[in-house]
């Protein structure tokens, strides 16, 4: 609480605001993959990745850069903890946020899903665990990048 990163965050939000931003930070990275490993195989994924130090759109053009085709991965939603979008703008760290670059340690999988099986995957993902899971995008023909298509920021 001595840091100086801290201190700016402390003055728009509230101690309890930047504890549940860490405790969900932290229950991410505690949680194992294995639910939605074992997902992946009944609704039939193509490939995925965990979501680290190379942000979502980074992830997502390691990705592609793997497929046979040469497709573009179009992220159209990106959830984030809640208050994060809030201490990007305090730390003036919105740049990385809105281009997909924030850094998590651990932010879940992204996981590529023939379109049919997508919502099925995520309905009986949050069936079984109680946590919740998007569909962050589509892919289309391209070069292999990620393209931010105006994503909706869904603070969670």
């Amino acid at each position: 609480e001595e840091s100086e990163n801290w201190k700016k965050l402390s003055e728009f939000l509230t101690k309890e605001n930047i504890r549940e931003a860490h405790a969900m930070a932290v229950k991410s990275m505690t949680t194992l993959n294995y639910l939605g490993a074992k997902l992946m195989h009944k609704y039939k994924a193509h490939c995925a990745t965990d979501v680290t130090g190379f942000g979502l759109t980074g992830h997502a053009e390691n990705l592609l850069l793997f497929q046979e085709a040469e497709l573009d991965f179009v992220i159209t939603t990106m959830p984030v903890i809640r208050h994060v979008k809030k201490m990007s703008e305090i730390l003036n760290r919105q740049q990385k946020l809105y281009a997909g670059k924030m850094i998590e340690t651990s932010g879940g999988l992204l996981i590529s899903l023939p379109s049919t099986n997508a919502q099925s995957y995520c309905d009986e993902y949050t069936k079984i665990s109680g946590d919740d899971c998007w569909i962050v995008g589509h892919v289309v023909a391209g070069s292999r990048k990620a393209i931010l298509d105006n994503p909706q920021i869904i603070e969670v």
